[in-house]
């Protein structure tokens, strides 16, 4: 009897909590990201493919075909440049999905920008062979930036192949004075 009790409590219980939150009285705030739950891979298959960094380039410019014009890697405060980056990937199923992210760590190793592009494909192409792609992303330093070493790093992930490359490239930010050496005597 006393169990039939305690489940008949729960129930209404379950009920008066439900009720209150599809009513709005009581508010859900999820502390996790929704996972999609169909897809789940319930038998994991290694999915096989190539997801490779060609090559990183800092430039201060770049073309209309996205070739690297001037590289660089020393820049003065304030100053912009791309990040030319080259990757081949293998096809999954006739397509290729690249996502890419920055994190920008200054010379007191704080992370100082975070670019995270998730679940934003920054590139879809439909194709049967292993293809080679270039990026251009257009970065512009702030004028307070410190003086010293600023590591960037890049994440390439191809979600269709399960892949994904952390890589990092240092570069250098200094005072310039407009190319006039100061002799101060």
């Amino acid at each position: 009897m006393q169990i039939l009790a305690l489940m008949i409590l729960v129930v209404l219980t379950s009920a008066v909590v439900l009720l209150l939150v599809q009513t709005g009285i009581v508010s859900v705030k999820a502390d996790m990201d929704d996972v999609p739950i169909l897809n789940t891979e319930f038998i994991p298959i290694e999915r096989s493919g190539e997801l490779v960094i060609n090559e990183i380039v800092f430039c201060s410019l770049v073309d209309e075909m996205l070739s690297c014009i001037n590289p660089l890697d020393d820049f003065g405060q304030g100053d912009h440049f791309y990040i030319h980056t080259t990757v081949q990937s293998s096809p999954q199923n006739g397509q290729i999905m690249l996502v890419r992210n920055y994190r920008l760590v200054g010379p007191e190793g704080f992370s100082l920008m975070e670019f995270d592009a998730k679940d934003n494909y920054y590139f879809e192409l439909a194709s049967k062979e292993k293809e080679t792609i270039t990026f251009a992303d257009y970065v512009a330093t702030l004028p307070d930036f410190d003086d010293g070493e600023y590591t960037l790093d890049i994440t390439i992930e191809n979600p269709l192949l399960n892949k994904k490359i952390i890589t990092t490239k240092k570069f250098v930010i200094e005072t310039y004075y407009g190319g006039i050496d100061y002799i101060i005597e």
